[in-house]
């Protein structure tokens, strides 16, 4: 009869090793579980954190390139050569080199030209020439050479 007794107690002892076996696995497939999720939960927070940077940094390049459009449009605006003509001529007084300037002189007058602009006034003190020629209905026409 013993060697019944053993192997019903033999049955018993494998039995609760089996049990162990399965707790002690159950138990780490829990925790392997767990921190799987955990490990999911702090990727995904990295992820939107890393989404919110990108999606402020998108936003300043968006109003950086609007800046950038609005001051290459003020610096065509302001080097356009029609603004820097009139800034020449207005404002320094300047005017076109090969223009030719028409005066109504009366025959017999003793004339003196004056010249009034900052270029005109240069080129007399490197002695360029102007030309004063006068026509029969008393028109002079002045020409800088």
């Amino acid at each position: 009869m013993r060697p019944k007794g053993k192997q019903a107690g033999n049955n018993q002892v494998k039995a609760t090793r089996k049990n162990n076996l399965t707790f002690g696995f159950f138990i780490f497939v829990c925790i392997f579980l767990a921190m799987t999720g955990i490990y999911i939960l702090a990727q995904h927070q990295f992820t939107l954190n890393n989404q919110i940077k990108i999606s402020r940094l998108d936003e300043k390049i968006a109003k950086e390139k609007a800046v950038q459009k609005t001051l290459r449009v003020k610096l065509a605006r302001l080097q356009s050569p029609a603004r820097v003509e009139r800034i020449a001529r207005d404002i320094l007084g300047m005017s076109d080199p090969n223009s030719i300037i028409y005066l109504r002189i009366e025959k017999g007058s003793n004339v003196r030209i004056v010249s009034k602009s900052k270029c005109d006034n240069l080129r007399i003190q490197n002695k360029e020439t102007k030309t004063v020629s006068m026509d029969e209905e008393g028109f002079a026409t002045l020409s800088r050479r």
